[in-house]
C-alpha cells in the first residue's frame, strides 16, 4: 500500500502541468500506480501536446497472466490501450500503451 502511494505521488510529479487538471491527473496517477504494483511495468510516460498537454500515453509490459490488471486503467476513462505480445514463437510478455486523454475528460 505504501508503495502505491508511493508510485501515485511519483507519477503526480511528473505529470504535472498548469494545464492539466489536478482531479483528472489524480485519478489516472491512481489508476496507474495500482497497475503497477500488480505487475504492469511502466517504462515510458510521455504526455503530447503543445502549449497544453491533450494526451498522456504511457508504455509498460506485462506478463500474460496479468492481463487483467488493465481493467483497472479502462475503469479510469481509458481511451485506448493498444497490446503487442512479445515472444516468438510463444508470447511471454505483452507490451501495451495506454492513450490518456487530458482534454474534455468531464464529456467521456
Amino acid at each position: 500500500m505504501a508503495d502505491t502511494k508511493k508510485m501515485e505521488d511519483l507519477l503526480m510529479k511528473h505529470l504535472s502541468h498548469p494545464g492539466i487538471n489536478k482531479n483528472t491527473l489524480k485519478k489516472y496517477s491512481a489508476a496507474l500506480a495500482h497497475s503497477s504494483s500488480g505487475g504492469f511495468n511502466l517504462e515510458r510516460i510521455w504526455w503530447i501536446g503543445i502549449p497544453v498537454p491533450e494526451w498522456v500515453f504511457v508504455q509498460g509490459r506485462l506478463g500474460i497472466d496479468k492481463l487483467a490488471i488493465l481493467e483497472n486503467l479502462l475503469k479510469a476513462e481509458i481511451t485506448s490501450v493498444e497490446i503487442f505480445p512479445l515472444g516468438i514463437p510463444a508470447p511471454i510478455e505483452l507490451q501495451a500503451t495506454i492513450k490518456i486523454p487530458l482534454m474534455n475528460v468531464e464529456s467521456l
